[in-house]
């Protein structure tokens, strides 16, 4: 039971965490030729260098 109910809390926080990023994204290339895409990409790159930067991307046996 609380696997499936960790699996409900990942799907809603993913949920919660996406749609601004992607009304975001919309937002900042709206009227111009690029695509919210893009934006995604950047975000998530800039946001996997963080995570190995600051080693919280890292598994626990390395840190």
């Amino acid at each position: 039971m609380t696997d499936a109910l960790a699996f409900l809390n990942q799907f809603w926080l993913t949920l919660l965490l996406l749609i601004p990023v992607v009304l975001v994204a919309r937002a900042v290339v709206a009227g111009s030729r690029y695509s919210p895409i893009l934006i995604i990409v950047v975000f998530g790159l800039s946001l996997g260098a963080l995570l190995v930067a600051t080693r919280a991307g890292a598994p626990r046996s390395l840190r």
